[in-house]
């Protein structure tokens, strides 16, 4: 949305202005995930959560995985960072967006469960930031 002045620029017509055509030119959208890894922090729709030292490793293979060709990632790929289940490591990573205030849909939009394959980010990698 922007303001109706914002979009006006003088002219010699009936009304003495006109919209400017520049003024309309779509503003890049930001991106939607962003990953702060010196603080294994992360920031989704406008909401920030820090992970633990435990559980961050397990988001960062779900980055890796979305950050490349084939964005799923095997249960044994997420278990690769632990000696535990995937989908224990899951349901944790999932469990702390919803402490930090993201509802149970939401995690699970977020982390998205692969029937038969694995699991992956709900975030295209054009929407994805990672700041070391």
């Amino acid at each position: 949305m922007i303001e109706t002045l914002k979009v006006l620029k003088p002219a010699s017509n009936v009304l003495g202005a006109a919209i400017d055509d520049a003024a309309l030119v779509p503003v890049p959208l930001a991106p939607v995930l962003r990953v702060r890894r010196a603080t294994a922090e992360v920031q989704w729709n406008g909401r920030s959560v820090i992970l633990s030292r435990q559980i961050f490793p397990v988001f960062e293979r779900l980055l890796e995985k979305a950050l490349s060709r084939d964005q799923v990632a095997s249960g044994s790929h997420v278990e690769g960072t632990t000696a535990r289940e995937a989908k224990d490591l899951i349901r944790e990573l999932r469990d702390a967006f919803k402490a930090a205030g993201f509802t149970d849909a939401e995690s699970k939009a977020l982390i998205a469960t692969v029937r038969n394959r694995g699991y992956r980010l709900g975030v295209p990698a054009t929407a994805i930031m990672v700041e070391e």
